[in-house]
């Protein structure tokens, strides 16, 4: 295996123009080896299928499956990476080491821990793959898996509104197969936010923000909609030169969605009886900005920020920053759990990428959005496959000297020989 470093000119972009770089025959098997491997995972699917017993074989010999699947697929074709790609890749082996210490939490949960560690490593490692095949040979299979996650997500966050499923753990907020309504929201932006940047076709794009407005509102999170929000105006902002009407005519047809949405969950036995439901919907939408607030979440940042200055240098352990200490912001989380260094690591990947979107706002905008804004609301960020995944799309897309892989190395070129000679 050799790596290479490749320049790109100013302005080139790795997505391919035109026909995709690669054969109908291995985008309709990538496209079955993404969804089959990111559709559960993102969706939460996977573990809930395990946990209610309807998966007739362990979870791991499903994940590890496609994993390989896609590795095959993916592997011979010269994939790209960018350095803060590796780095993200880095930070999860640094997080799987410290679990093998048993610096926090008990010898029983230890197998648990490196095992889920170790699939999230192995996610991040295939979205290194994921995004370099998106961007180098075809984006249909990424395009695939985040469109139908988006659709699982929507309708199993419904189906919980409508009372045909019950996972969530707040009462009055749906959460589908995820039991966290927060992140089944961050799920669901993180896909869009793929979606809008490989695809190019405005109009799909106004269908897959309008699909993931319904799958994101009954979920009542306050951070979802605020980050949705400013996505779907980044998303206008760099398509208005191009399709000013069009996002006039969008913006009321999701305003007429935006009422119904309102008036149905309005209607719910939940919202009439359930106080928190009702002041969500008044943050959302009534625009009240005191009811955004959450004095409980400042007191958990407060408990978590002393808590990581009682051992800045190493922190407790992995696991502390989300199970001891709950401060509902990545970064504190992440000193809690590694110490200062992991604290830097994660900080530096967020100020590269923000330093990408105020250059290269089209490649990098609509990924990297989500990775920076979401970081003062959740503190599981890094145990999420469709965070990094979208972290390393824009790093990727915005890279100008990635660095190329090949599982073999180039032969050298034999001169010809004379003719005559030639056997």
């Amino acid at each position: 295996m050799s790596a290479t470093s490749l320049t790109l000119p100013q302005g080139y972009s790795l997505l391919p123009e035109g026909r995709p770089a690669a054969s109908r025959a291995w985008i309709v098997w990538t496209c079955l080896a993404h969804i089959g491997l990111l559709v559960p995972q993102v969706t939460g699917l996977l573990h809930w299928s395990s946990k209610q017993g309807k998966l007739p074989f362990p979870p791991i010999l499903y994940v590890s499956f496609f994993m390989v699947l896609n590795l095959l697929l993916l592997l011979p074709r010269r994939p790209v990476f960018s350095t803060t790609g590796l780095v993200i890749a880095g930070m999860g082996v640094l997080r799987l080491f410290d679990v093998a210490c048993q610096r926090f939490g008990s010898p029983d949960n230890f197998a648990s821990t490196a095992t889920r560690l170790s699939l999230t490593l192995g996610f991040v490692a295939l979205s290194l793959l994921i995004c370099s095949a998106a961007l180098r040979r075809s984006a249909i299979p990424a395009c695939a898996a985040a469109v139908t996650s988006i659709l699982v997500s929507a309708g199993a966050n419904l189906a919980e509104m409508a009372g045909y499923l019950k996972n969530s753990s707040v009462p009055g907020r749906a959460a589908g197969f995820i039991p966290d309504a927060n992140d089944s929201a961050i799920a669901i932006i993180c896909m869009l936010a793929l979606i809008l940047t490989l695809q190019r076709h405005f109009w799909f794009g106004v269908v897959m923000i309008a699909i993931a407005f319904v799958g994101i509102f009954p979920t009542l999170s306050r951070s979802g909609f605020l980050i949705f929000t400013l996505m779907v105006l980044s998303y206008f902002g760099l398509n208005f030169r191009e399709h000013a009407g069009k996002i006039i005519l969008s913006a009321g047809l999701f305003m007429g969605i935006g009422v119904i949405a309102v008036a149905a969950m309005s209607m719910s036995t939940s919202a009439r009886n359930d106080t928190n439901v009702q002041e969500r919907i008044g943050a959302i939408f009534g625009g009240d900005t005191k009811k955004m607030e959450s004095s409980e979440r400042m007191k958990d940042l407060s408990d978590g920020w002393e808590g990581a200055m009682q051992k800045p240098l190493l922190g407790h352990g992995t696991g502390a920053g989300t199970v001891f200490w709950k401060p509902h912001n990545q970064f504190v989380s992440i000193w809690i759990d590694i110490g200062i260094v992991g604290a830097v690591l994660y900080l530096g990947i967020i100020l590269v990428l923000l330093y990408k979107t105020c250059t290269q706002p089209r490649a990098a905008l609509l990924c990297s959005l989500p990775v920076i804004a979401f970081l003062p609301f959740s503190q599981t960020l890094i145990d999420t496959a469709a965070y990094w995944l979208i972290a390393i799309l824009a790093a990727l897309h915005s890279c100008r000297r990635p660095i190329e892989f090949k599982l073999l190395r180039p032969q050298p070129h034999s001169p010809a020989l004379p003719h005559g000679l030639a056997s």
